[in-house]
This record gives C-alpha cells, structure tokens and sequence, in this order.
C-alpha cells in the first residue's frame, strides 16, 4: 500500500484524492503572459507542484469571442512517472488538480 511518502524511485504516487492546499498553491503562482513569436496566445503560471515537486504548467489560451472566464481547472501536468497512474490518464502528472482563478484578460 502506498501513500503520501514518496516512493523508492524518489517520486511520489498517483493521488488523485485532493491534497489539502494544492489548488490554493497553484493559484498564488503569479499568471505571465504566454508568448509565442511575439503573439500573446494567452496566459500561463508554472512552478514546482506542490504534491510531487515536479515543475508543472498551467496554460489559459486567450479567448478571442466569447466573455470572461472566471476560472480555469490546473492539473499537474509534470510528465514524470508516478506509481499507480492509469495507463489511460491522458495528463502525465501526478493526478493532483484544483478549479483556480483564471487570468485577468
């Protein structure tokens, strides 16, 4: 059985059960404009996840036509192995994600 400590590989295991103050971490990560070829696609935080310490990145495209968001969901998306992961779980991180404050546009 595994839990919360990190494992012998020095990752820690797939939790997708909300650890206490992830979201809250995430959202105190200022938002920075998201450049590409000098255009503004939209915004984007990025830090070291405050479950699995790997460096994650939340992107917020820039919506052209439609109103205001008000938030965005962050996942952690590492890319890093973590025990127990599903095989079929589209975003490799280590299953912590949170809804956050989006960008102000």
């Amino acid at each position: 059985m595994t839990n919360g400590a990190n494992t012998p590989a020095g990752d820690r295991p797939y939790r997708q059960d909300p650890v206490l103050g992830w979201g809250d971490d995430v959202a105190s990560w200022p938002w920075e404009p998201w450049l590409e070829h000098e255009v503004q696609l939209g915004w984007r935080k990025a830090g070291n996840c405050p479950y699995c310490e790997h460096p994650m990145t939340v992107h917020q495209t820039r919506q052209r036509y439609t109103s205001s968001v008000e938030w965005k969901h962050a996942q952690c998306n590492c890319g890093y192995p973590h025990e127990g992961r599903p095989t079929d779980e589209p975003v490799k991180g280590c299953g912590q994600q949170a809804d956050i404050r989006a960008a102000a546009s």
